[in-house]
């Protein structure tokens, strides 16, 4: 509307103003011929004036001739002898009068007839410049009006756009509040099953929590024994991983988080910022020996060096009285063998992740790198569900027998370490 007014308001102005000069050319020309007819009526009065005097003076010199032509007796002339010669003078006088009349007549009219050629002379003019003028205007009106009509296509081009808008907008906000109303009721939902399921059973695990219809990765509260401790549940279709927090101070069952013994995955930091991705399986040749998980113990294989960074989970890749001298040994890292050949039949080969609560420096006991940071080159980087980095902690890793020996503080590019305990379904 602020559109329309604005357009509306310059095209009466432009109207306005060529109505006032069309006023003000009307007028000047109105004014000329008022000039003009008083010059005319002064001509006519003028010529009637002198028409008059003429009359009046020829009247007059009939009167002398009348006079002139009777006989005068002796006592006539005697007593009016004067007369005739006083006549005669007023003959002539009369008659140069006439003449000065007659010339003062003929210059007037030469006059007005000057006067009045100019004035039509200016009238032409004036009418020549007011026919230009008058063009100039008219071709002014013309484009005012173009532009009039392409100002009025713009408002009306704007106004489907806006009415498309409107209905754009109307149907968002109907979207939006379906949608709202979809997600309000989801978490409704959500809210509902997870409250029954802290109510009234507790979980203790994330398959729990995907029997009860929660499938989202993120961090949860599971229980043991009444008692709570924090997870990150990574979920995955029909499967996923548990990652425990290493804030954790309580006895934690591995058992209720795992029933897949077949690997870990391996989530790592590093000082880019980035998290990166490991599976850790057995060597193809020991695709039936299982992957031991264990928290705050080692059953059945070695010790680790820093113990008393504990509490810790434990991965067991070779067990005690599995390795010989001269035996191939190591890892599958997402695909690949890393191994070695033991040259000294040490039973070592695991990784331990250490949440250390009582914060003792690490003893790096040395460092042997041949498949110590293989691992770490085979990694592929996490775009989806990173975990969050209070999850992650400082780690070990031993192969021996000409292994391996390492810690976290032994790469520079690598900060922390978290194991993922995996789960089907």
């Amino acid at each position: 509307m602020k559109m329309m007014s604005k357009v509306h308001f310059m095209f009466l102005v432009c109207v306005l103003a060529l109505i006032s000069e069309h006023q003000i050319v009307l007028c000047f020309k109105r004014d000329l011929q008022k000039q003009l007819s008083k010059l005319e009526k002064r001509y006519e009065l003028d010529f009637t004036l002198i028409q008059e005097d003429i009359e009046e003076l020829w009247i007059a010199v009939e009167q002398v001739d009348i006079n002139r032509k009777q006989p005068l007796n002796t006592s006539t002339k005697a007593i009016h002898g004067p007369t005739v010669a006083t006549s005669a003078v007023n003959r002539e006088t009369c008659a140069v009068a006439i003449r000065s009349m007659k010339v003062a007549f003929s210059e007037e009219k030469k006059y007005l007839r000057e006067e009045t050629d100019e004035l039509r002379n200016e009238i032409n003019k004036q009418g020549v410049r007011w026919q230009s003028n008058f063009k100039n205007l008219s071709d002014s009106d013309n484009e005012i009006q173009s532009v009039c009509k392409d100002l009025e296509s713009d408002i009306t081009r704007m106004k489907e756009r806006v009415e498309n808008l409107d209905e754009r907008l109307t149907k968002l906000d109907t979207d939006t509040l379906r949608h709202t109303s979809d997600l309000s009721s989801l978490l409704d939902s959500l809210s509902n099953q997870i409250n029954q399921i802290v109510a009234l059973n507790r979980p203790d695990s994330c398959m729990e929590l995907i029997r009860a219809g929660i499938t989202s990765s993120g961090v949860y509260e599971l229980y043991f024994k009444n008692q709570p401790f924090t997870v990150f549940c990574l979920m995955m279709e029909k499967h996923g991983y548990t990652f425990i927090s290493p804030e954790t101070y309580m006895k934690v069952d591995i058992n209720k988080l795992s029933n897949d013994k077949s690997h870990v995955i391996i989530r790592h930091r590093r000082t880019n910022g980035h998290q990166y991705h490991t599976r850790i399986e057995q060597l193809s040749r020991y695709t039936n020996r299982d992957i031991s998980v264990q928290y705050e113990s080692h059953v059945g294989y070695k010790s680790i060096v820093n113990s008393k960074l504990s509490p810790y989970i434990y991965i067991g890749i070779n067990p005690l009285g599995g390795n010989q001298r001269g035996q191939r040994q190591g890892y599958r890292s997402n695909g690949k063998n890393i191994e070695f050949t033991n040259c000294d039949g040490n039973p070592n080969g695991y990784f331990v992740f250490l949440f250390n609560h009582a914060e003792v420096p690490l003893h790096n006991h040395g460092y042997s790198p041949a498949v110590a940071r293989q691992w770490i080159d085979t990694s592929t980087l996490v775009t989806t569900d990173k975990i969050p980095i209070k999850f992650m902690s400082k780690f070990e890793l031993h192969f021996g027998g000409c292994g391996a020996y390492a810690t976290s503080d032994h790469f520079g590019d690598v900060i922390k370490a978290a194991v993922g305990i995996p789960y089907k379904m």
